[in-house]
């Protein structure tokens, strides 16, 4: 197992104030061998920790190739808005870290099409 596998719940995970649902796609944080497995989940700072002796009850691995903005943002652990207002049309801002560390990657605003703003957004990954 490595670090930024994906991982896809197979079995209900009840964690305190979060359960994960059958579906959700989870990225491998570390890996202890034959000890603990530490997951990362959007919107969630604290890593989900599931004994080595629990790991095939709960998970599969998968392989997941990003296809879409929000794909490619995920896989690369980065921040990504997509916004409309009337003043500036659609908008997309890619980002990495938080607070004093927050840095724009990518932005682009003035997109009458909400696809255009997407597409263009893409590009930026090909350089």
């Amino acid at each position: 197992m490595k670090t930024g596998e994906k991982v896809r719940i197979i079995k209900e995970l009840d964690y305190g104030i979060v359960t994960f649902e059958i579906g959700d796609i989870l990225t491998v944080a570390n890996y202890i061998h034959k000890h603990k497995l530490f997951l990362k989940a959007d919107g969630i700072t604290d890593l989900i920790s599931i004994d080595y002796s629990k790991i095939e009850d709960f998970i599969e691995f998968v392989n997941v190739e990003p296809n879409t903005l929000f794909d490619e943002c995920l896989s690369r652990d980065w921040g990504v808005s997509l916004t409309w207002s009337k003043s500036s049309d659609w908008s997309v801002e890619i980002s990495v870290g938080i607070g004093s560390k927050y840095k724009t990657m990518f932005y682009t605003d003035g997109h009458t099409k909400k696809e255009t703003a997407i597409a263009e957004a893409l590009e930026y990954f090909k350089g």
